[in-house]
Protein backbone atom coordinates (compact mmCIF):
# COMPACT_ATOMS: atom_id res chain seq x y z
CA UNK A 1 0.00 0.00 0.00
CA UNK A 2 1.34 3.42 -0.98
CA UNK A 3 1.83 5.73 1.99
CA UNK A 4 1.31 9.42 1.30
CA UNK A 5 3.36 11.15 3.98
CA UNK A 6 3.72 14.62 2.48
CA UNK A 7 0.03 15.00 1.65
CA UNK A 8 -0.97 14.50 5.25
CA UNK A 9 1.73 16.50 6.97
CA UNK A 10 0.53 19.59 8.85
CA UNK A 11 1.20 22.94 7.18
CA UNK A 12 0.88 26.68 7.80
CA UNK A 13 -0.25 29.68 5.80
CA UNK A 14 0.65 32.73 7.81
CA UNK A 15 -0.73 32.13 11.29
CA UNK A 16 -3.22 29.50 10.09
CA UNK A 17 -2.32 25.92 10.95
CA UNK A 18 -3.70 23.21 8.65
CA UNK A 19 -3.94 19.51 9.40
CA UNK A 20 -2.69 18.50 5.94
CA UNK A 21 -1.52 19.86 2.58
CA UNK A 22 -4.82 19.34 0.75
CA UNK A 23 -6.94 22.32 -0.22
CA UNK A 24 -10.31 22.49 -1.92
CA UNK A 25 -9.97 24.92 -4.82
CA UNK A 26 -12.63 27.64 -5.18
CA UNK A 27 -15.42 26.84 -7.64
CA UNK A 28 -18.56 28.85 -8.28
CA UNK A 29 -21.77 27.01 -7.40
CA UNK A 30 -24.54 29.38 -8.58
CA UNK A 31 -26.33 28.32 -5.43
CA UNK A 32 -27.01 31.75 -3.98
CA UNK A 33 -30.07 33.92 -4.45
CA UNK A 34 -30.17 36.87 -6.83
CA UNK A 35 -29.03 39.29 -4.15
CA UNK A 36 -26.11 37.09 -3.11
CA UNK A 37 -27.25 35.53 0.16
CA UNK A 38 -25.97 32.10 1.18
CA UNK A 39 -28.57 29.33 0.90
CA UNK A 40 -28.82 26.25 3.09
CA UNK A 41 -27.72 23.86 0.33
CA UNK A 42 -24.50 25.86 -0.06
CA UNK A 43 -23.66 25.17 3.57
CA UNK A 44 -24.32 21.43 3.17
CA UNK A 45 -22.13 21.39 0.05
CA UNK A 46 -19.11 22.78 1.90
CA UNK A 47 -19.71 20.72 5.04
CA UNK A 48 -19.69 17.53 2.95
CA UNK A 49 -16.25 18.42 1.52
CA UNK A 50 -14.97 19.32 4.99
CA UNK A 51 -16.07 15.89 6.24
CA UNK A 52 -14.08 14.43 3.35
CA UNK A 53 -10.80 15.35 4.99
CA UNK A 54 -9.33 18.44 3.29
CA UNK A 55 -7.29 20.77 5.49
CA UNK A 56 -8.64 23.99 3.95
CA UNK A 57 -11.65 24.88 1.85
CA UNK A 58 -11.32 28.00 -0.28
CA UNK A 59 -14.93 28.88 -0.95
CA UNK A 60 -16.17 30.35 -4.19
CA UNK A 61 -15.59 33.93 -5.22
CA UNK A 62 -17.93 36.64 -4.00
CA UNK A 63 -18.78 40.09 -5.29
CA UNK A 64 -16.65 42.58 -3.38
CA UNK A 65 -18.66 45.60 -4.62
CA UNK A 66 -22.37 46.00 -5.28
CA UNK A 67 -21.56 47.74 -8.53
CA UNK A 68 -20.10 44.44 -9.71
CA UNK A 69 -22.83 41.94 -8.89
CA UNK A 70 -23.03 38.72 -10.87
CA UNK A 71 -25.98 36.32 -10.66
CA UNK A 72 -25.54 33.23 -8.52
CA UNK A 73 -22.46 34.54 -6.74
CA UNK A 74 -22.47 35.32 -3.03
CA UNK A 75 -22.11 38.89 -1.87
CA UNK A 76 -19.52 40.40 0.44
CA UNK A 77 -20.28 44.01 -0.45
CA UNK A 78 -22.48 44.65 2.61
CA UNK A 79 -22.50 43.66 6.29
CA UNK A 80 -25.88 41.99 5.73
CA UNK A 81 -24.06 39.01 4.21
CA UNK A 82 -21.97 38.29 7.34
CA UNK A 83 -24.52 36.00 9.07
CA UNK A 84 -24.69 33.69 6.05
CA UNK A 85 -20.92 33.52 5.78
CA UNK A 86 -20.79 32.78 9.52
CA UNK A 87 -23.06 29.76 8.98
CA UNK A 88 -20.67 28.39 6.37
CA UNK A 89 -17.67 28.97 8.66
CA UNK A 90 -19.39 27.30 11.62
CA UNK A 91 -20.43 24.30 9.56
CA UNK A 92 -16.99 23.73 8.06
CA UNK A 93 -15.28 24.14 11.43
CA UNK A 94 -17.62 21.62 13.05
CA UNK A 95 -16.71 19.17 10.27
CA UNK A 96 -12.99 19.51 11.00
CA UNK A 97 -11.60 21.83 8.31
CA UNK A 98 -10.51 25.45 7.97
CA UNK A 99 -12.22 27.76 5.48
CA UNK A 100 -11.25 30.81 3.45
CA UNK A 101 -13.60 32.98 1.39
CA UNK A 102 -12.67 34.44 -1.98
CA UNK A 103 -13.38 38.03 -3.07
CA UNK A 104 -13.27 39.42 -6.61
CA UNK A 105 -14.43 42.00 -9.11
CA UNK A 106 -15.34 40.85 -12.63
CA UNK A 107 -14.36 43.96 -14.58
CA UNK A 108 -15.50 43.74 -18.20
CA UNK A 109 -16.70 40.15 -17.74
CA UNK A 110 -19.83 41.62 -16.07
CA UNK A 111 -21.14 42.41 -19.54
CA UNK A 112 -22.16 38.75 -19.95
CA UNK A 113 -24.87 39.09 -17.29
CA UNK A 114 -26.47 42.44 -18.01
CA UNK A 115 -29.88 40.79 -18.49
CA UNK A 116 -29.72 38.88 -15.20
CA UNK A 117 -28.42 41.45 -12.70
CA UNK A 118 -30.69 42.31 -9.76
CA UNK A 119 -29.86 46.03 -9.93
CA UNK A 120 -28.52 46.67 -13.47
CA UNK A 121 -28.74 50.40 -12.88
CA UNK A 122 -25.99 50.04 -10.25
CA UNK A 123 -23.62 48.05 -12.48
CA UNK A 124 -20.30 49.64 -13.36
CA UNK A 125 -18.18 47.87 -15.98
CA UNK A 126 -14.71 49.24 -15.27
CA UNK A 127 -11.27 48.13 -16.39
CA UNK A 128 -7.75 49.46 -16.79
CA UNK A 129 -8.37 50.33 -20.45
CA UNK A 130 -11.34 50.38 -22.82
CA UNK A 131 -10.54 47.04 -24.46
CA UNK A 132 -13.74 45.14 -25.46
CA UNK A 133 -14.42 41.69 -24.10
CA UNK A 134 -14.24 39.12 -26.87
CA UNK A 135 -17.51 37.38 -25.93
CA UNK A 136 -19.76 40.45 -25.87
CA UNK A 137 -17.89 43.21 -27.66
CA UNK A 138 -18.57 45.46 -24.65
CA UNK A 139 -15.66 47.67 -23.61
CA UNK A 140 -15.25 48.68 -19.97
CA UNK A 141 -14.96 52.28 -18.89
CA UNK A 142 -11.33 53.15 -18.29
CA UNK A 143 -10.82 53.48 -14.56
CA UNK A 144 -10.25 56.92 -13.08
CA UNK A 145 -8.30 57.55 -9.89
CA UNK A 146 -11.63 57.72 -8.04
CA UNK A 147 -12.65 54.36 -9.51
CA UNK A 148 -9.37 52.84 -8.38
CA UNK A 149 -9.75 54.21 -4.87
CA UNK A 150 -13.33 52.94 -4.59
CA UNK A 151 -12.54 49.45 -5.91
CA UNK A 152 -9.49 49.06 -3.66
CA UNK A 153 -11.53 50.14 -0.64
CA UNK A 154 -14.31 47.75 -1.67
CA UNK A 155 -11.93 44.79 -1.65
CA UNK A 156 -10.66 45.82 1.77
CA UNK A 157 -14.14 46.06 3.24
CA UNK A 158 -15.14 42.72 1.73
CA UNK A 159 -12.12 41.09 3.37
CA UNK A 160 -13.02 42.71 6.68
CA UNK A 161 -16.47 41.09 6.47
CA UNK A 162 -14.91 37.70 5.69
CA UNK A 163 -12.85 37.97 8.87
CA UNK A 164 -15.81 39.14 10.95
CA UNK A 165 -17.81 36.14 9.72
CA UNK A 166 -15.34 33.82 11.43
CA UNK A 167 -13.49 32.62 8.35
CA UNK A 168 -9.88 31.51 8.77
CA UNK A 169 -8.46 33.39 5.75
CA UNK A 170 -9.38 35.44 2.71
CA UNK A 171 -8.33 34.82 -0.88
CA UNK A 172 -8.15 37.62 -3.44
CA UNK A 173 -9.07 36.38 -6.92
CA UNK A 174 -6.61 37.81 -9.40
CA UNK A 175 -6.75 35.03 -12.01
CA UNK A 176 -8.79 33.83 -15.01
CA UNK A 177 -9.44 37.09 -16.81
CA UNK A 178 -11.34 38.83 -14.01
CA UNK A 179 -10.70 42.46 -13.16
CA UNK A 180 -7.33 42.10 -11.44
CA UNK A 181 -6.09 39.91 -14.30
CA UNK A 182 -7.06 42.69 -16.69
CA UNK A 183 -4.74 45.08 -14.85
CA UNK A 184 -1.91 42.53 -14.92
CA UNK A 185 -2.32 41.79 -18.65
CA UNK A 186 -0.43 43.82 -21.28
CA UNK A 187 -3.28 43.06 -23.69
CA UNK A 188 -5.95 44.64 -21.47
CA UNK A 189 -3.86 47.26 -19.69
CA UNK A 190 -2.71 49.94 -22.14
CA UNK A 191 -2.29 52.66 -19.54
CA UNK A 192 0.75 54.90 -19.47
CA UNK A 193 0.32 56.20 -15.92
CA UNK A 194 1.53 54.62 -12.65
CA UNK A 195 -0.80 51.63 -13.19
CA UNK A 196 0.51 50.50 -16.58
CA UNK A 197 3.31 50.67 -19.08
CA UNK A 198 5.61 47.93 -17.77
CA UNK A 199 5.31 44.65 -15.92
CA UNK A 200 5.80 46.12 -12.43
CA UNK A 201 3.39 49.03 -12.92
CA UNK A 202 0.74 46.62 -14.23
CA UNK A 203 0.97 44.89 -10.83
CA UNK A 204 0.29 48.09 -8.89
CA UNK A 205 -3.51 47.67 -8.77
CA UNK A 206 -3.18 44.12 -7.44
CA UNK A 207 -0.63 45.23 -4.87
CA UNK A 208 -2.80 48.12 -3.66
CA UNK A 209 -5.73 45.72 -3.22
CA UNK A 210 -3.56 43.25 -1.28
CA UNK A 211 -2.19 46.07 0.89
CA UNK A 212 -5.69 47.42 1.60
CA UNK A 213 -6.93 43.95 2.52
CA UNK A 214 -3.96 43.54 4.85
CA UNK A 215 -4.74 46.90 6.46
CA UNK A 216 -8.38 45.93 7.04
CA UNK A 217 -7.81 42.41 8.43
CA UNK A 218 -4.68 43.10 10.46
CA UNK A 219 -1.22 41.52 10.48
CA UNK A 220 -2.15 37.97 11.56
CA UNK A 221 -5.18 37.14 9.43
CA UNK A 222 -4.00 35.04 6.44
CA UNK A 223 -4.28 36.62 3.00
CA UNK A 224 -3.95 34.42 -0.10
CA UNK A 225 -3.55 35.85 -3.59
CA UNK A 226 -4.62 33.75 -6.57
CA UNK A 227 -3.33 34.61 -10.02
CA UNK A 228 -2.66 33.00 -13.39
CA UNK A 229 0.99 32.00 -13.61
CA UNK A 230 0.56 32.37 -17.36
CA UNK A 231 -2.45 33.61 -19.29
CA UNK A 232 -1.56 31.19 -22.12
CA UNK A 233 -2.81 33.82 -24.52
CA UNK A 234 -1.05 35.83 -27.20
CA UNK A 235 -0.49 39.35 -25.89
CA UNK A 236 -1.47 38.33 -22.36
CA UNK A 237 0.57 37.90 -19.22
CA UNK A 238 3.41 35.40 -19.34
CA UNK A 239 5.17 33.25 -16.77
CA UNK A 240 8.15 35.58 -17.06
CA UNK A 241 5.86 38.46 -16.05
CA UNK A 242 4.56 36.48 -13.08
CA UNK A 243 8.06 35.76 -11.80
CA UNK A 244 8.64 39.53 -11.60
CA UNK A 245 5.22 40.29 -10.09
CA UNK A 246 4.98 37.44 -7.53
CA UNK A 247 7.52 38.96 -5.10
CA UNK A 248 5.60 42.25 -5.34
CA UNK A 249 2.41 40.49 -4.24
CA UNK A 250 4.24 39.08 -1.23
CA UNK A 251 5.78 42.44 -0.39
CA UNK A 252 2.27 43.97 -0.49
CA UNK A 253 1.05 41.53 2.17
CA UNK A 254 0.18 38.11 0.68
CA UNK A 255 0.83 35.15 2.99
CA UNK A 256 0.52 32.58 0.19
CA UNK A 257 0.27 32.50 -3.60
CA UNK A 258 -2.24 30.27 -5.38
CA UNK A 259 -0.97 29.74 -8.93
CA UNK A 260 -3.63 28.88 -11.51
CA UNK A 261 -3.63 29.58 -15.23
CA UNK A 262 -5.56 30.86 -18.21
CA UNK A 263 -7.96 33.65 -19.10
CA UNK A 264 -11.54 33.69 -20.32
CA UNK A 265 -10.36 33.00 -23.87
CA UNK A 266 -8.12 30.13 -22.73
CA UNK A 267 -10.38 28.29 -20.30
CA UNK A 268 -8.90 24.96 -21.37
CA UNK A 269 -5.94 26.00 -19.19
CA UNK A 270 -8.21 27.16 -16.38
CA UNK A 271 -10.45 24.06 -16.44
CA UNK A 272 -8.08 21.43 -17.80
CA UNK A 273 -10.29 18.91 -19.68
CA UNK A 274 -9.70 15.20 -20.17
CA UNK A 275 -7.64 15.84 -23.31
CA UNK A 276 -5.08 17.94 -21.40
CA UNK A 277 -2.22 16.33 -19.43
CA UNK A 278 -2.60 15.80 -15.70
CA UNK A 279 -0.98 18.60 -13.71
CA UNK A 280 -0.42 20.63 -16.87
CA UNK A 281 0.16 23.96 -15.08
CA UNK A 282 2.10 22.73 -12.04
CA UNK A 283 5.30 23.97 -13.68
CA UNK A 284 4.09 27.56 -13.23
CA UNK A 285 3.65 27.07 -9.47
CA UNK A 286 7.08 25.44 -9.29
CA UNK A 287 8.64 28.44 -11.04
CA UNK A 288 6.88 30.92 -8.73
CA UNK A 289 8.01 28.98 -5.67
CA UNK A 290 11.64 29.64 -6.62
CA UNK A 291 11.21 33.42 -6.39
CA UNK A 292 9.15 33.77 -3.16
CA UNK A 293 9.48 32.64 0.44
CA UNK A 294 5.79 32.21 1.24
CA UNK A 295 3.80 28.99 0.67
CA UNK A 296 2.74 28.26 -2.90
CA UNK A 297 -0.42 26.35 -3.85
CA UNK A 298 -0.45 24.25 -7.03
CA UNK A 299 -3.70 23.40 -8.82
CA UNK A 300 -4.96 21.93 -12.08
CA UNK A 301 -6.12 18.35 -12.73
CA UNK A 302 -4.20 16.80 -9.85
CA UNK A 303 -6.53 13.83 -9.25
CA UNK A 304 -3.84 11.19 -8.70
CA UNK A 305 -2.49 11.17 -5.11
CA UNK A 306 0.83 9.85 -6.39
CA UNK A 307 1.24 12.98 -8.48
CA UNK A 308 0.12 15.18 -5.59
CA UNK A 309 2.64 13.53 -3.28
CA UNK A 310 5.40 13.94 -5.87
CA UNK A 311 4.65 17.64 -6.32
CA UNK A 312 5.15 18.18 -2.60
CA UNK A 313 8.10 15.80 -2.31
CA UNK A 314 9.97 17.55 -5.14
CA UNK A 315 9.33 20.97 -3.62
CA UNK A 316 7.28 22.26 -6.55
CA UNK A 317 4.60 23.55 -4.16
CA UNK A 318 3.72 23.58 -0.47
CA UNK A 319 0.04 22.73 -0.87
CA UNK A 320 -2.04 21.00 -3.54
CA UNK A 321 -5.54 22.17 -4.47
CA UNK A 322 -8.25 19.89 -5.86
CA UNK A 323 -11.40 21.24 -7.44
CA UNK A 324 -13.55 19.08 -9.71
CA UNK A 325 -12.23 15.85 -8.15
CA UNK A 326 -13.89 16.93 -4.90
CA UNK A 327 -17.16 17.43 -6.77
CA UNK A 328 -16.92 13.85 -7.99
CA UNK A 329 -15.87 12.43 -4.62
CA UNK A 330 -15.75 14.62 -1.49
CA UNK A 331 -14.19 11.69 0.38
CA UNK A 332 -11.02 11.66 -1.78
CA UNK A 333 -8.71 12.76 1.10
CA UNK A 334 -10.09 10.25 3.60
CA UNK A 335 -10.00 7.38 1.12
CA UNK A 336 -6.42 8.15 0.11
CA UNK A 337 -5.28 8.50 3.71
CA UNK A 338 -6.92 5.21 4.68
CA UNK A 339 -5.44 3.29 1.76
CA UNK A 340 -8.78 2.98 -0.05
CA UNK A 341 -7.63 4.65 -3.25
CA UNK A 342 -9.40 2.03 -5.38
CA UNK A 343 -12.72 3.23 -3.95
CA UNK A 344 -12.30 6.83 -5.19
CA UNK A 345 -14.95 7.99 -7.63
CA UNK A 346 -12.84 9.55 -10.34
CA UNK A 347 -13.53 12.89 -11.93
CA UNK A 348 -13.88 12.44 -15.70
CA UNK A 349 -12.72 16.00 -16.44
CA UNK A 350 -15.60 16.09 -18.92
CA UNK A 351 -16.36 19.68 -17.80
CA UNK A 352 -20.08 19.03 -17.83
CA UNK A 353 -20.03 21.00 -14.56
CA UNK A 354 -19.21 24.04 -16.74
CA UNK A 355 -20.17 26.58 -17.95
CA UNK A 356 -23.25 27.44 -15.96
CA UNK A 357 -24.04 30.70 -17.73
CA UNK A 358 -24.87 29.05 -21.09
CA UNK A 359 -27.26 26.48 -19.65
CA UNK A 360 -31.06 26.75 -19.79
CA UNK A 361 -32.51 28.71 -16.83
CA UNK A 362 -34.13 25.64 -15.28
CA UNK A 363 -30.78 23.81 -15.31
CA UNK A 364 -28.80 26.86 -14.23
CA UNK A 365 -31.09 27.17 -11.21
CA UNK A 366 -29.82 23.78 -10.01
CA UNK A 367 -26.32 25.22 -9.77
CA UNK A 368 -23.16 23.19 -10.19
CA UNK A 369 -23.66 19.58 -11.30
CA UNK A 370 -21.43 16.53 -11.81
CA UNK A 371 -21.63 13.65 -14.27
CA UNK A 372 -20.60 11.02 -11.71
CA UNK A 373 -22.01 12.54 -8.51
CA UNK A 374 -25.70 13.53 -8.59
CA UNK A 375 -25.50 14.63 -4.94
CA UNK A 376 -23.61 17.87 -5.69
CA UNK A 377 -25.58 20.69 -4.04
CA UNK A 378 -28.19 18.10 -3.04
CA UNK A 379 -26.17 16.48 -0.29
CA UNK A 380 -29.09 16.24 2.15
CA UNK A 381 -31.39 14.71 -0.50
CA UNK A 382 -28.80 12.06 -1.42
CA UNK A 383 -27.54 11.34 2.08
CA UNK A 384 -26.87 7.61 2.42
CA UNK A 385 -28.40 6.36 5.68
CA UNK A 386 -28.13 2.87 7.19
CA UNK A 387 -31.09 0.65 6.34
CA UNK A 388 -33.44 -0.03 9.25
CA UNK A 389 -33.79 -3.64 8.13
CA UNK A 390 -30.92 -4.89 5.93
CA UNK A 391 -32.04 -7.22 3.16
CA UNK A 392 -30.58 -9.54 0.56
CA UNK A 393 -30.88 -7.68 -2.73
CA UNK A 394 -30.21 -8.89 -6.27
CA UNK A 395 -29.31 -6.25 -8.87
CA UNK A 396 -29.60 -7.49 -12.44
CA UNK A 397 -27.42 -5.67 -14.93
CA UNK A 398 -23.86 -4.45 -14.41
CA UNK A 399 -24.04 -1.24 -16.38
CA UNK A 400 -23.57 2.21 -14.84
CA UNK A 401 -27.02 2.24 -13.24
CA UNK A 402 -26.68 -1.30 -11.92
CA UNK A 403 -23.25 -0.73 -10.43
CA UNK A 404 -24.36 2.51 -8.78
CA UNK A 405 -27.46 0.82 -7.38
CA UNK A 406 -25.31 -2.00 -5.98
CA UNK A 407 -22.88 0.46 -4.44
CA UNK A 408 -25.53 2.53 -2.69
CA UNK A 409 -27.41 -0.53 -1.46
CA UNK A 410 -24.20 -1.99 -0.08
CA UNK A 411 -23.29 1.26 1.70
CA UNK A 412 -26.71 1.22 3.32
CA UNK A 413 -25.95 -2.20 4.78
CA UNK A 414 -27.77 -4.55 2.43
CA UNK A 415 -26.28 -7.84 1.20
CA UNK A 416 -26.01 -7.28 -2.54
CA UNK A 417 -25.60 -9.75 -5.40
CA UNK A 418 -24.85 -8.09 -8.76
CA UNK A 419 -25.61 -10.21 -11.83
CA UNK A 420 -24.33 -9.24 -15.25
CA UNK A 421 -23.48 -10.83 -18.59
CA UNK A 422 -20.02 -10.28 -20.01
CA UNK A 423 -19.40 -9.45 -23.67
CA UNK A 424 -17.64 -12.80 -24.09
CA UNK A 425 -20.72 -14.66 -22.88
CA UNK A 426 -22.89 -12.64 -25.25
CA UNK A 427 -20.69 -13.65 -28.17
CA UNK A 428 -20.86 -17.35 -27.20
CA UNK A 429 -24.64 -17.21 -26.90
CA UNK A 430 -24.93 -15.63 -30.30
Amino acid sequence: MTIFRKLFEPGKIGSMELKNRLIMAPMGTSSHDREGFVQERTIHYYVERAKGGVGLIIAQSSNALREGQAPGRPGTWDDKFIPGLQQVADGVHAAGAKVAWQVLNHGKLYSAWLDRITHPEDLKIIGPSAIPWVRTGVAPKEATQEDIRRIVEGFGEAARRVKEAGMDAVEIHGAHGYMITQWLSPRDNRRTDAYGGDVKRRARMACEIIAKVREKVGPRFPVIFRFSGSHFLGGGGTLEDSLIQAPLFVEAGADALHVSGGEEETTHWQFLPYLMPDGAIVHTAAAVKKVVKVPVIAVGKIWDPRMAEQILDEGKADFVALGRQLLADPQWPNKVKEGRWEEVQRCLYCNNCLPLEVRPPEVRKRGRTCTVNPAVLRERDFEIKPARAPKRVMVIGGGLAGMEAARVLSERGHKVCLLYTSDAADEEDS
